[in-house]
């Protein structure tokens, strides 16, 4: 029986002492007048958790403390809980306890039911303690606890052979399905060391294509100039200077012999008749085999563009013409035989004649893409005909000329180099000139931190570097 409860600094409540009588007690009392409260205390004396913030505000702890009678005996039960540690202490007539021993007095000191508390009865396991308090025989309830912890085991037994007859057919499912692919793959006897053997050559030839692009970066070079380069300057340099000093000409033929090349001081026309760029053509056993360019001269520096160092295959192409051709089927087709260059002059000749003589010496006219060597001889040749109809491409910048001639004077040409605003407006100056040396300008813009604009559909190689890129819609 509870006589007595005294509670001190547990949440609201900072000191209180209930004396119970015996028989019933009843706390009445409106809502929030801290009825709660004092289960919540009992509840805390016989074991439940209360958090540290149910300690009152300045109290460094929490205490209840109730005195109970049992079996004629009094039993004066304590807890604390400490507000700054969260942890709480039991005593029993003032003797420190564990908490097990609390739960075995707990259900001899107190019962309690909520108002919901008649529920159990609906609940079959509380029917069945309320049987089994009453039985009788207890040995036939204990035979059955024992029966029934046998069948648990059985059963977990029975769950566990389940559980591995799944695991063992997963695993035949597994090594039946690595079976098939083995018996795809068909493998053969010494054919992993074969393979093993095939992938160290394949590791050898690796190494050994690092080292073969790591000899031609020597020799073509990867940002400067390589092996080649450089003793192809030094063979110029040296070929120059026997040119100015005839003492330094066996030096000179010298360092030929030793690379088996000639040297031959040059100009590149694959950019056409304006702007060529010097260069140094190198000739070996006859047949031409590359170009450097020639830093010495003032018009581009030794610099060359792709298409300069493509001379080579230009010359050597075997799409080039070396011979006239025939038409022998219908236009289009395609289907011509190589003549020899008397007959294709007569055939020229022939053609020539008849026309002039059936429309008129005038039907005859020549567009010419771009001045070359052979313009010299067009004008003769067509006086000589007895036509006046010669002109230009409209789509050469020479038309350009011409307007700039007209109006101001002169062709005024942009100042890449010393610009610090560059428009470029509908234009390829990278891919197409003039004026020469377009590309390594608008470079060098470009790291003196230049602002360059370029406004054209496509983003192209000076868009790429340009401070801002406009990409126009064609037809808006």
């Amino acid at each position: 029986m509870l006589e007595y409860l005294h509670i001190r600094n547990l949440a609201l409540i900072e000191n209180m002492e209930l004396d119970f009588s015996p028989g019933m007690n009843v706390l009445t009392g409106e809502t929030g007048a801290g009825k709660s409260f004092i289960l919540k205390a009992l509840g805390f004396l016989l074991g439940d958790k209360l958090n540290a913030e149910m300690v009152r505000p300045g109290a460094e702890r929490a205490q209840v403390e109730a005195l109970f009678t049992l079996e004629d005996q009094e039993l004066v039960l304590r807890r604390e809980l400490l507000a700054e540690s969260g942890r709480s202490r039991f005593y029993v007539n003032d003797v420190l306890r564990s908490q097990e021993s609390l739960r075995e007095l707990r259900a001899r000191l107190v019962t309690h039911t909520s108002q919901h508390g008649q529920q159990q009865l609906l609940q079959p396991a509380f029917q069945s303690r309320l049987m089994e308090s009453v039985f009788p025989q207890p040995e036939l309830l204990a035979e059955r606890d024992a029966l029934l912890g046998q069948l648990q085991q059985v059963s977990a037994r029975r769950k566990a052979l389940l559980e591995k007859q799944t695991d063992l057919a997963d695993r035949r499912d597994l090594l039946e399905m690595q079976q098939q692919e083995i018996d795809k793959v068909s493998p053969e006897e010494g054919e992993e060391e074969h393979l093993e053997e095939l992938r160290a050559k394949v590791r050898s030839q690796e190494h050994l294509r690092k080292n073969y692009e790591d000899a031609l970066a020597l020799l073509h070079g990867n940002d400067g100039p390589g092996l080649l380069d450089t003793l192809g300057q030094f063979e110029r340099l040296i070929h120059n200077m026997s040119q100015e000093d005839e003492a330094l000409t066996p030096e000179a033929e010298a360092v030929a012999a030793q690379t088996g090349e000639t040297v031959v001081p040059t100009w590149c026309g694959m950019c056409g008749p304006m702007g060529n760029c010097a260069v140094y053509a190198f000739v070996k056993d006859g047949t031409f085999t590359r170009v450097a360019g020639m830093k010495e001269a003032p018009q581009n520096k030794g610099g060359l563009c792709c298409k300069s160092h493509a001379a080579p295959q230009w010359v050597y192409s075997p799409d080039r013409l070396t011979t006239p051709l025939k038409r022998t089927g219908k236009r289009g087709e395609g289907k011509f035989e190589p003549i020899s260059w008397d007959e294709a002059l007569k055939t020229i000749a022939d053609t020539l004649k008849e026309q002039k003589e059936k429309f008129g010496p005038e039907s005859l006219g020549i567009l010419s893409p771009a001045r070359r060597d052979y313009s010299d001889y067009l004008y003769p040749f067509l006086m000589a005909h007895g036509s006046p109809n010669y002109a230009h491409s409209g789509i050469c910048a020479v038309q350009l000329f011409f307007s700039f001639c007209y109006t101001v004077g002169a062709r005024p040409g942009p100042d890449y180099r010393n610009a610090d605003v560059i428009l470029i407006w509908g234009k390829q100056p990278v891919y197409s000139g003039p004026p020469l040396g377009t590309a390594a300008a608008l470079v060098d813009a470009w790291h003196r931190k230049a602002r360059i604009y370029a406004i054209k559909p496509s983003l192209e190689a000076d868009g790429g570097f340009a401070t801002d890129w406009v990409p126009v819609r064609p037809g808006t």
